[in-house]
């Protein structure tokens, strides 16, 4: 069992962390491509890394992703590893294919799918698996 001295310095430093306001996910309803793109590669990237990492070199992941722009993405020539801010190559080239597989069908007819389909949809994607699906659905407000 924790005790309180321990839990209440937990706290503190998540609060540090995070500040006060809690996480709001984005709606659904309102959701673009570019911030699904933006979601979806986080979630790649933060599986198996810790957060701070991935919210130190997220500003460069954007940058190199074109600021999760479908199109672009979608012509995008797979990046040297040496290139990446998180030098995971096997982590950019599925999220690559999983923006080829989006801008194939199209954003609009996609967010039908996950409208529809829900998780099974997100799963569908490539470094998606049955955990990060629910990350990602947190985050997007599913």
């Amino acid at each position: 069992m924790l005790d309180e001295e321990k839990a209440r310095g937990m706290f503190d430093a998540a609060r540090r962390e995070v500040g006060d306001d809690p996480y709001k996910p984005l709606s659904f309803k309102e959701l673009d491509a570019a911030q699904f793109l933006a979601e979806y590669c986080w979630v790649v990237f933060e599986s198996g890394f810790r957060y701070t990492v991935v919210r130190e070199k997220f500003p460069a992941i954007e940058t190199l992703f074109r600021s999760f722009d479908l199109a672009a993405l979608a012509n995008m020539a797979p990046v040297e590893r040496d290139r990446l801010p998180i030098r995971n190559k096997p982590k950019a080239d599925g999220f690559l294919a999983g923006c080829r597989m989006i801008a194939g069908g199209g954003w609009g007819a996609f967010k039908r799918r996950l409208e529809n389909g829900g998780l099974d949809v997100l799963e569908g994607l490539p470094r998606i698996g049955p955990v990060t699906k629910y990350h990602l659905a947190k985050n997007i407000g599913l």
